[in-house]
């Protein structure tokens, strides 16, 4: 009896915490941007690199798997593994985008540099720039394929809950 009217003194607090402290984080933070610039390669290009090319490699050896074993007859695993597809065409496109950045000279830039703008004018490289940054084109269906695939291959399993 002790043990169930601590829980239920523990149970408003946590619920408390639950509902109060993503409203502190939301009311204290400053201003967030959705693209993430990398003015040398200091600054974790390299690295950042990496993370698409491990990327890239995972994709490929999780499509090759799902082929050879065979799961892909499944339409779950299907839509997965076209999901994989566009993972790896993204990844690709986001590489590129990095490396063209790179091209651009700081003068062709307006503004400060978490919210900067390209000037287009002359040369098909501040172009090439604005079509590699439309990457979500790629990661969307990509997400979206993924949500699919796991969605069906949730419908299709033998119902295990109570």
């Amino acid at each position: 009896m002790n043990s169930s009217r601590n829980t239920h003194s523990f149970a408003p607090a946590l619920f408390r915490g639950i509902l109060l402290g993503p409203l502190c984080v939301l009311w204290t933070s400053g201003i967030a941007f959705a693209l993430q610039s990398h003015a040398t390669p200091e600054e974790g290009l390299y690295s950042h690199q990496l993370g698409h090319l491990f990327f890239i490699l995972s994709m490929v050896v999780f499509a090759f798997w799902l082929q050879k074993t065979g799961l892909v007859k499944r339409s779950g695993w299907r839509l997965i593994q076209m999901s994989c597809l566009f993972f790896i065409l993204w990844n690709i496109d986001a590489i590129a985008g990095h490396e063209v950045e790179l091209w651009i000279e700081e003068s062709r830039m307006v503004g400060p540099r978490s919210s900067r703008q390209l000037i287009a004018e002359g040369g098909a490289i501040p172009y090439l720039y604005f079509f590699l940054k439309l990457d979500h084109f790629l990661c969307v269906p990509a997400m979206v394929l993924l949500f699919l695939g796991l969605r069906r291959l949730r419908a299709e399993s033998p119902e295990d809950r109570p």
